[in-house]
């Protein structure tokens, strides 16, 4: 994986309720489709074409394929995910020690926690608050209690990151363009978590 500690990959679920790796909600992207991945059987999916090759993986395969010690960092979508997402974490120990759940959803994680209090969940951030919403967001990340959060890492200094570790044991950052200069700034920050797209 390039000198990677382990993948990030995004969740939605099947007709069928099956576990499918993918980021858009929709098809119109990957193949052309104006279907939701919701909207199709999981064996509709695999078999999708897609415009750059390759294929929709379930979860299953996932696992099966990347294995310790990648870290695998599932962020879920939608709740609807949650259900087998939990069900599948739980018939394997050595699943949720390389596991990090992440999400937008304060709902999700807490959930997540309340199951396996163990597991590292990590608070996705989608910019940095304003001055007003500032105490909102910061009573928030205490009451979700997650194992990390993390913001844009272009959004991030280090007096920020400093006083984000006064909230959460773990700061993370991402950038999903692929720019090197976000990559060493993560790297200059000493982020816990970096979310970054390898390019070549």
């Amino acid at each position: 994986m390039r000198g990677a500690d382990g993948i990030e990959f995004d969740l939605h679920l099947s007709k069928d309720g099956e576990i499918m790796v993918v980021h858009d909600a929709d098809l119109h992207r990957l193949a052309g489709y104006a279907r939701k991945i919701r909207e199709l059987e999981s064996a509709e999916l695999i078999s999708m074409p897609l415009r750059y090759g390759g294929s929709i993986p379930t979860l299953n395969d996932v696992t099966a394929r990347i294995h310790a010690p990648a870290l695998l960092d599932m962020e879920v979508k939608t709740r609807a995910v949650l259900e087998p997402l939990l069900k599948k974490l739980s018939t394997s120990t050595a699943l949720r020690e390389r596991t990090i759940i992440s999400s937008f959803n304060a709902q999700v994680l807490k959930e997540v926690r309340r199951h396996f209090p163990e597991m590292r969940t990590l608070f996705l951030i989608k910019r940095w608050p304003l001055p007003l919403r500032r105490k909102k967001v910061w009573n928030k990340i205490k009451d979700v209690n997650p194992w990390g959060v993390a913001f844009p890492i272009i959004s991030l200094t280090r007096k920020r990151v400093i006083f984000l570790r006064g909230l959460c044991a773990n700061v993370g950052g991402w950038d999903l363009r692929g720019l090197k200069r976000e990559s060493e700034r993560a790297r200059k920050l000493e982020l816990d978590v970096a979310i970054v797209r390898i390019t070549k």
